[in-house]
This record gives C-alpha cells, sequence and structure tokens, in this order.
C-alpha cells in the first residue's frame, strides 16, 4: 500500500462517521419534533377536558346549592335522599356519588363508591331499581312510614 492511501482510510472512516451521526441526528430531530406536536395535542386535550370537568362541577354544585345545608348536616343516607328526590327517585350509584362528592358529602376515592352501597343497602329507604344494574330508587310505602 501507498503511503498516500494508509492517510486516507483515517479521512474516510471518519467522514463515514459523520455522515452516519448527521442521519441519526436528523432522526432524532424529527423524532423530537413529532413528539413536541403530540405533546402539543395532549396538553390542548389536557385543557379541554379539565375545563369540561369544571364547567360539570359548577353545575353539579348550582343543582344541589338549595339542599347543601341538608346534604351536608345529615348522614350519608340522608344525603342520598335528598339527591334522589331532586333526581325524581331514582339515580345510578355513580350520579350519586359525583352529587354526593361535589356536595363535599363523601371523599373523592375510591371508597367512595363502596360507602354509598353499603350505606343504601342498609337503609329501609332505598332499593335497587328492578331490572337495572347500578340504579338506585327510594323505596314506596317504606319511605313514607320512617
Amino acid at each position: 500500500m501507498s503511503p498516500s492511501t494508509n492517510s486516507e482510510d483515517p479521512i474516510r472512516e471518519i467522514e463515514r462517521q459523520l455522515t452516519k451521526l448527521r442521519r441519526r441526528d436528523d432522526h432524532l430531530a424529527e423524532s423530537l419534533s413529532e413528539t413536541r406536536e403530540e405533546r402539543r395535542q395532549v396538553a390542548a386535550q389536557i385543557r379541554t377536558l379539565e375545563a369540561n370537568l369544571q364547567m360539570l362541577r359548577q353545575i353539579a354544585a348550582r343543582r344541589l346549592s338549595g339542599d347543601t345545608v341538608a346534604i351536608q348536616a345529615g348522614t350519608i343516607a340522608d344525603a342520598a335522599e335528598v339527591c334522589l328526590r331532586q333526581r325524581g327517585d331514582s339515580a345510578r350509584l355513580v350520579e350519586l356519588v359525583a352529587d354526593l362528592q361535589v356536595a363535599g358529602k363523601l371523599l373523592r376515592s375510591q371508597g367512595a363508591y363502596a360507602t354509598l352501597f353499603r350505606a343504601l343497602s342498609r337503609d329501609q329507604r332505598f332499593e335497587r331499581a328492578p331490572g337495572e344494574r347500578g340504579w338506585w330508587r327510594l323505596a314506596g310505602p317504606k319511605a313514607e312510614s320512617s
């Protein structure tokens, strides 16, 4: 081999590595741009959902505002009765939990559903709506005799 060939080999090797690194850099820059755009989209969705949630909480709070004192003062079952009467004497457990959480009667936790379910199950004023999963209603004659 000639001396010029030996001196060109390291140069070519470095040029090849440089080309490879530039391609990788371009790819990373493209990925970063896509990631930033995706994060912008996710952030916009979060803002929209937060605004919707705030609006729904305000609506629920206004709907319950007249009976908030009654809800706060009594038991969980008493508060559920107030909410059921406002909803036309029947409602889904999920709706009752949301109402009671907005009113501050139940904590925002996984145990809230179990707490309300137990309270409704043990109180004679309430019964499950027959044939409808998750629905509760005020018991007819039992509610008047209490």
